[in-house]
C-alpha cells in the first residue's frame, strides 16, 4: 500500500495505491481532503482484515491558528 498527497491543478488531496502479487499496482484512488488549501499532513495507513484500507490524516482548518483535525478515508 502506498498513500501520498499530490497537488493537481491547484488542488491538493490523497492518493493511495494498492499493490498485488502477480497483478502489479492496481489503479490510483483519489480520497477527497475537506479543506483543500490546508492539505494534509502525517498520513497513516491502516490495513483491515477483510483487506481494506483506513487512511487517517491530520488537517489544519486554514482559518490561521495552528489547530489540526484529525480526518479518515476508507477505500477498498
Amino acid at each position: 500500500m502506498a498513500a501520498w498527497v499530490q497537488v493537481i491543478n491547484h488542488v491538493p488531496a490523497l492518493y493511495a495505491k494498492r499493490y498485488r502479487a502477480h497483478w502489479g499496482w492496481l489503479s490510483t484512488v483519489r480520497i477527497d481532503i475537506n479543506n483543500p488549501s490546508v492539505g494534509a499532513e502525517l498520513i497513516e495507513l491502516l490495513q483491515e482484515t477483510n483487506g481494506s484500507i483506513v487512511l487517517t490524516w491530520l488537517q489544519g482548518h486554514g482559518g490561521g491558528d495552528a489547530s489540526m483535525d484529525m480526518k479518515a478515508g476508507h477505500f477498498e
